[in-house]
C-alpha cells in the first residue's frame, strides 16, 4: 500500500531553527536492545539514539530520535571518516550484532 502523502523514504536531512543542520535516520535503520524493562535504538552507525532508563515509562536518557541536535546519544563506531556497517539479530534471539568495516 502507497502512502500518497509520503514521497520519499530517505533520511530527512534540513535545518532546524537558527540554521543549524539536521539529519534524521529511518526506523529501518535501528535496531532494539533491552531488558524486558527498558529498551534502547541502535542505528546501524553504533549510534544509541533513544533509550529511557531504567524502566519504559522513565524520562529518556537518549532521544536524538527525536531532537538530532539536542536530543542526545551515545555512540561507538570506527575512527575511520568512511566506514560501512551491517546490523543483524542472531538467528532466532534477540541479540543485535552491528559490525563495521572501515578502510585501512
Amino acid at each position: 500500500m502507497a502512502f500518497p502523502y509520503i514521497r520519499s523514504w530517505r533520511p530527512f536531512r534540513g535545518r532546524a531553527p537558527g540554521g543549524v543542520a539536521v539529519s534524521y535516520k529511518r526506523i529501518s535503520d535501528y535496531g532494539v536492545i533491552g531488558d524486558m524493562h527498558s529498551a534502547a535504538l541502535v542505528s546501524t552507525d553504533g549510534s544509541i539514539d533513544w533509550l529511557c532508563f531504567p524502566r519504559f515509562d522513565s524520562p529518556s536518557v537518549f532521544a536524538a530520535v527525536l531532537d538530532d541536535r539536542q536530543g542526545g546519544r551515545f555512540q561507538i563506531r570506527p575512527a575511520a571518516p568512511a566506514f560501512r556497517s551491517k546490523q543483524q539479530y542472531l538467528p532466532d534471539s534477540n541479540v543485535l550484532v552491528t559490525k563495521f568495516q572501515a578502510g585501512s
